[in-house]
């Protein structure tokens, strides 16, 4: 899942921007980037006690009125509902964004940070001045208190989705809370100097904690709470997560921006022009990032531009509204090549969601032409359906030239048994590529549960149990799982989805078997076969 928590003010639904009315706060909807400079004169109007809503299709804005002192605002997509921190009210303002009605749930003193779990419906807020952090179940509102220590004044809150941990930044204290969001249970990390923000990469399990007073920034290592610690700017403020590239971006006051690589932690640094205001976002299908300055405007960083590549490819959902309603979404995947004078045929399309960092999968050919290629792509595997929330698909195809340039051997010949001869290169050439390209969607699926085992028996006609009889069963999405039956003609599955409806083979040399559909809502241990002559 595509998460990032910066400093604050950073969150985007459907198209919709949300700005809490404090004059330096960044947000973006896809391409859209939005200063939340909405003061009166030149004074911040953190006490006007409103919100204003961006529609990112037009910019035209829409004010929701909320307690006093907004400070952060966060948002689940998944159920279309914002979460605003009162500072001054000691509470949050829940704003549903189907119609801007609002509801108020009590949190601590001077509650200062917010972040959401999509994947649990959870709301964590950060109370500065109490030494806790208040949980909102997001079903019906209701709070638990976790306690982050007593003036540690938590001042940053993010959320991996993938772990359901939660950290939290205590600025005093010069540590990280660790919450277990399922058992809310706490452990603490030691931070540098002053921590001031907070952000976790989902996909690398690392947490990245910028330490204002010792210019440096904590990594964690969510797996064990382990630190490693990078020289930074002078007084960093936020931070911000990549997750495509892997890259993590730093504001210092020193007009400057550090940029991590999160696979070896080397660093370079980008100069501002003006002094940088703690707020920044990354729009990971760009790569574009944004941070707001100490002036009327914002300063974007984009990539280096490459040349055009005549081989794209464009993503088509199987769902509308661009929300999927199953964790396994599927998608069309179209390849065009506009090489010319001779366009060679796309042969291939490889994906993966959420970052570009891991192993590419390659999509299932369905069709093409001379110059197209179709293709399907789905999460694959038994346990890799999507988190709730909001998810990235990047996308390439390559096609059937030989890229010649890069193979040490572009004479004639093919090596066999220490000897050349006409026709193949060695070693074996490669395929070009096309443009990665990416496509943004909301997954809002019911969660599977995979607790649930199927077993039965195989026999043949008159009774006897038959070994090494292939069993297969099929999910709803069509991901199958297989079994061998044993001696006596037993099988299992162990991990099999609840709630849906699914399809169970048998195959033998000797037998036939007709099929079973069976609808998975607990444990079974009778699905039985018997062979037909």
């Amino acid at each position: 899942m595509i998460f990032s928590q910066s400093f604050r003010f950073r969150a985007f639904i459907a198209g919709i921007a949300v700005v809490s009315s404090l004059s330096f706060g960044l947000v973006f909807t896809d391409e859209r980037v939005v200063r939340a400079d909405t003061s009166i004169g030149n004074v911040p109007t953190d006490t006007s006690s409103d919100v204003t809503v961006i529609n990112g299709i037009n910019n035209n804005t829409t004010t929701v009125a909320v307690s006093a002192g907004p400070l952060d605002v966060a948002v689940n997509p998944v159920t279309n509902k914002i979460y605003v921190t009162n500072g001054d009210g000691g509470s949050v303002t829940v704003i549903d964004g189907a119609d801007n009605s609002t509801t108020t749930v009590a949190a601590g003193i001077s509650p200062f940070a917010v972040a959401v779990n999509p994947a649990t419906n959870r709301i964590y807020v950060a109370n500065q001045d109490s030494g806790n952090v208040t949980v909102i179940n997001g079903e019906n509102n209701s709070t638990t208190t976790v306690a982050t220590g007593s003036g540690a004044q938590a001042n940053a809150i993010a959320a991996n989705p993938a772990t359901n941990k939660i950290y939290v930044a205590n600025r005093t204290s010069n540590t990280v809370t660790v919450i277990d969001g399922a058992t809310n249970t706490t452990a603490t990390v030691v931070t540098g100097t002053g921590p001031a923000a907070v952000a976790v990469n989902p996909i690398t399990n690392r947490i990245y904690v910028p330490n204002n007073w010792s210019a440096n920034v904590t990594v964690i290592n969510g797996a064990d709470n382990s630190t490693t610690t990078i020289a930074a700017g002078t007084n960093p403020v936020a931070v911000a997560v990549n997750p495509s590239t892997n890259r993590i971006y730093g504001v210092n006051f020193s007009e400057s921006v550090t940029v991590i690589d999160g696979v070896n932690h080397s660093t370079s640094t980008i100069t501002t022009l003006m002094q940088p205001l703690p707020a920044l976002a990354v729009n990971p299908r760009t790569n574009r990032i944004y941070f707001t300055n100490n002036g009327p405007n914002v300063t974007v960083v984009s990539p280096v531009l490459s040349f055009g590549i005549p081989l794209n490819t464009n993503a088509t959902p199987s769902f509308p509204a661009n929300t999927a309603t199953d964790s396994r979404p599927r998608f069309t995947l179209t390849a065009t090549s506009t090489y010319s004078p001779f366009a060679p045929p796309p042969r291939n399309i490889y994906f993966q969601f959420d970052t570009t960092n891991g192993p590419w999968t390659k999509a299932l050919n369905t069709g093409g032409t001379a110059t197209t290629l179709t293709a399907t792509a789905m999460p694959t595997g038994f346990f890799s359906g999507l988190q709730n929330g909001v998810h990235i698909i990047y996308f390439f195809a390559t096609d059937g030239s030989d890229a010649t340039s890069i193979n040490p051997f572009a004479d004639e010949g093919h090596v066999e048994s220490g000897k050349m001869s006409a026709g193949v290169f060695a070693p074996e050439s490669s395929q070009l590529i096309g443009a990665i390209s990416s496509h943004l969607f909301l997954v809002k699926a019911p969660q599977p549960s995979f607790s649930t085992s199927v077993s039965g028996r195989v026999t043949t006609p008159d009774g006897r149990g038959l070994r090494n009889a292939i069993v297969t069963i099929t999910d709803s999405s069509n991901v199958r799982q297989t079994a061998i039956t044993s001696s006596f003609g037993f099988y299992s599955f162990e991990a099999v989805r609840v709630g849906e409806t699914h399809t169970i083979s048998v195959s033998s040399k000797r037998y036939r078997f007709a099929s079973r559909s069976v609808t998975v809502s607990g444990r079974l241990s009778d699905v039985d076969f018997v062979g037909l002559e």
